[in-house]
């Protein structure tokens, strides 16, 4: 028997997570057919997927993604296409599978490390922890911690449905490095603290005029190389912990079980001493702070019933959750307007759908929602496309590769508007366009061509469907 050779437990244990996972979504009948149970033991016995996949906190939705993945083999075998032919859809049912199921294969040890390490870094989890523990600012991190205990994330809190008794643990954790190479956050004045002599000075007072200007030379040459040296250690955290840069202001990080709730110094002092207003930048106003606190309630969420498995699938779902609870400020265009195409294309409200539960729901709620509102087969891709940062940040060869296969979020709609088509669901799919564009201009009638061109950087599909709506 090969070293990636199925035992009869690993295919039973398919067998019986489908059966379970059937009976607790009763309405996804396919499900129970037995072309995806077999299709699922197939897929089962090319990869060895072991047992502890369908077990655990997130059986119930490692089973949901196989089978999707699953109904997509079944429905190329029903088409008659076989790997030989049709090699490229077969190598993205392959890819799919192994992307899935990566930390539960059999016989694939190369392939793990690789994307693993290419995703991740070499560093060990214990070696990343302490370099971020070495660049940690105990000052901020105590002055943001007195904010969040003063009442900075109560709203998000509230908007959760987290208590003191059901708040995941985190660590808080301000870094001594800047959020950017090439600069400072702007919100931060370029010389701030100095006060430099006014021209009357000058013939008032020679001698205290000179002292006045030493001194506040003095005073830029240490702010000048306080963001010299935030900006140097940023090149050293990310070297020493073997990642590649980010340019976020705040992350989580989660390491041997930790959760670790990150932000950059720069980011901090504008959140820790929001009160100092006349050492800020008269760019920074109060539309930037706002969505600065949105910034840091949107990473909040993450440590808060956080619905990313492995390999990050999911994250597109989360990041929405994310912003969706921290008052959709943040950023994360592309991710927002995949899930506004798809009530476009569909009628399903994923934010609706997050509302309706404590922090979201679970990962298993989410999956089996969208299996059930916009269909099984769908499901996997949902959950493996990316937004665009993630796949130049974080990304492995095997996740661009998919991405790739799939067309990314553009690819998923349009096969959602493929559909729509061939069903006769044309009629409601651009009447829900219609009453979108109805909603825009009853907000602001004269920003509508405008808003629809700026979109289209993130969908040209829903944002054609939009502008036809617009006429």
């Amino acid at each position: 028997m090969s070293e990636k050779t199925p035992t009869v437990e690993q295919i039973s244990g398919a067998h019986v997570a489908l059966a379970a996972v059937s009976e607790q979504y009763p309405d996804l009948i396919e499900l129970k057919t037995p072309e995806l149970q077999q299709a699922a033991e197939t897929l089962v016995s090319e990869f060895g997927i072991r047992q502890g996949f369908f077990e655990g906190q997130n059986g119930v939705a490692h089973t949901l993604l196989l089978a999707s993945v699953a109904s997509n083999l079944v429905k190329l075998e029903q088409e008659g296409k076989n790997p030989i032919d049709n090699f490229q859809e077969f190598t993205m049912i392959a890819d799919a599978t192994a992307f899935v199921a990566l930390n539960y294969l059999t016989g694939y040890d190369e392939l793990v490390a690789e994307s693993t390490q290419e995703a991740e870094g070499a560093l060990s989890e214990s070696g990343q922890e302490a370099v971020l523990m070495k660049y940690r600012s105990a000052e901020l991190t105590a002055a943001i911690q007195a904010k969040i205990e003063g009442g900075m994330l109560d709203e998000v809190k509230q908007r959760l449905g987290v208590t003191d008794e059901t708040e995941d643990d985190y660590e808080l954790v301000v870094l001594s490095i800047a959020q950017e190479e090439d600069g400072i956050h702007h919100g931060i004045k370029i010389a701030s603290g100095v006060d430099y002599p006014e021209t009357e000075e000058w013939s008032v007072d020679l001698e205290a005029a000179r002292a006045k200007l030493a001194k506040a030379e003095a005073n830029l040459t240490i702010n000048e190389n306080w963001k010299k040296g935030l900006i140097k250690r940023r090149q050293d955290y990310y070297k020493e912990v073997g990642i590649r840069p980010s340019g976020s202001p705040a992350f989580v990080s989660r390491f041997n079980g930790k959760t670790y709730l990150c932000l950059t110094a720069d980011t901090a002092e504008l959140l820790a001493y929001d009160e100092l207003t006349d050492q800020r930048s008269a760019r920074y106003d109060a539309d930037d702070h706002q969505r600065l606190r949105a910034l840091f309630e949107h990473e909040y969420t993450h440590t808060q019933g956080f619905t990313v498995l492995e390999n990050q699938v999911g994250i597109s779902t989360e990041e929405l959750r994310a912003e969706w609870f921290s008052g959709m400020k943040h950023g994360y265009q592309d991710v927002k307007i995949f899930f506004q195409d798809i009530r476009l294309l569909t009628g399903f409200s994923a934010t609706d759908m997050l509302q309706s539960r404590t922090k979201g729901g679970r990962p298993e709620d989410i999956y089996g929602d969208i299996a059930a509102h916009i269909g099984l087969d769908k499901l996997y891709k949902i959950a493996t496309v990316f937004p665009e940062n993630y796949v130049a940040e974080t990304s492995s060869t095997l996740l661009r590769d998919l991405q790739s296969a799939t067309g990314g979020y553009e690819g998923v709609i349009a096969e959602l508007l493929h559909e729509a088509e061939s069903s006769g669901k044309m009629h409601e799919v651009m009447q829900r366009a219609a009453n979108v564009v109805d909603n825009l201009k009853a907000v602001d009638p004269n920003s509508v061509e405008n808003g629809l061109k700026h979109r289209a950087r993130y969908s040209q599909i829903g944002t054609k469907m939009l502008q036809k709506s617009v006429r």
